[in-house]
């Protein structure tokens, strides 16, 4: 019973080990030393005013202090046209929009720089909106000429991220990149790996304890009653004495008198 429990127990604990070394290999090897990842660059060549991501709802209930992760968004214009790069409350990015045709992109897919990866979901409107950098609502927000770039770390909330010309105008042609930062989870990574190794080792042990042969036990000799155990060699050679049976009176009767013996002559010479 006791190597099936050893058994069971060494087994599990290899497997829950294997298991903490993949994915903590996992992290390590997608998030590097950083703990970031990015996408290749992605060009979004719209006739609308602005691009604008779905809405990111994030619940993430965090504590206070503790930054879980922060996005980030660069984009560069390929017109030449000066570029705007933010990210605001989804409620007042849409009363931004409301009324202007803008494009979401839905999703990305196919090989990096094929427009053809792109999908759009146009939003119908006719007006122009102003500059958007004159706009307070921007959690976080770039413009200017070049490559624009924002970092945001995550919070909880409704929020939407927009690219449009900085000075408003319809037809965008941008390169995007978009990517996620977490240092932690590299740290968590290389401790998940550590922790994996350490319960394949225990798990080992385990098996090793349960499953090696244990040595040969003597055996114990029990004496039953009236036997005799000879504890030394002078007791085994003692010679043991048997008494006489006790004789019956017909016996006694059948038996022949012995004389006495006749006393020496003391006058024989």
């Amino acid at each position: 019973m006791r190597k099936v429990v050893l058994g069971l127990i060494g087994g599990l604990l290899i497997l829950s080990g294997a298991i903490a070394m993949f994915f903590g290999a996992l992290l390590v090897g997608v998030f590097g030393g950083d703990g970031r990842i990015d996408t290749d660059p992605v060009r979004i060549n719209s006739t609308a005013t602005a691009l604008s991501s779905d809405i990111a709802r994030i619940n993430a209930g965090l504590p206070s202090g503790f930054e879980f992760a922060q996005v980030y968004i660069s984009a560069t214009s390929v017109s030449g046209k000066d570029v705007f790069v933010g990210v605001g409350p989804a409620r007042d990015v849409l009363s931004y929009l409301a009324g202007v045709p803008y494009d979401v992109v839905a999703d990305v897919s196919g090989r990096p720089g094929d427009e053809d990866s792109i999908t759009l979901r146009r939003v119908r409107g006719e007006g122009t909106p102003p500059a958007p950098s004159a706009e307070a609502f921007w959690v976080q927000q770039s413009s200017g000429s070049g490559r624009q770039d924002i970092t945001w770390p995550i919070t909880s909330g409704q929020y939407l991220f927009v690219v449009m010309n900085a000075d408003g105008s319809p037809n965008v042609d941008v390169q995007a990149t978009v990517g996620i930062s977490a240092p932690w989870l590299f740290s968590a990574g290389l401790g998940a790996v550590i922790a994996g190794l350490a319960l394949i080792i225990l798990g080992a042990v385990s098996l090793f304890f349960g499953f090696r042969k244990g040595k040969n036990r003597p055996e114990l000799v029990y004496a039953t009653p009236g036997s005799v155990i000879a504890n030394d060699e002078a007791t085994a050679n003692r010679p043991s004495y048997v008494a006489n049976p006790p004789v019956t009176a017909g016996e006694a009767a059948a038996e022949p008198a012995q004389s006495p013996p006749r006393e020496a002559d003391e006058s024989a010479p």
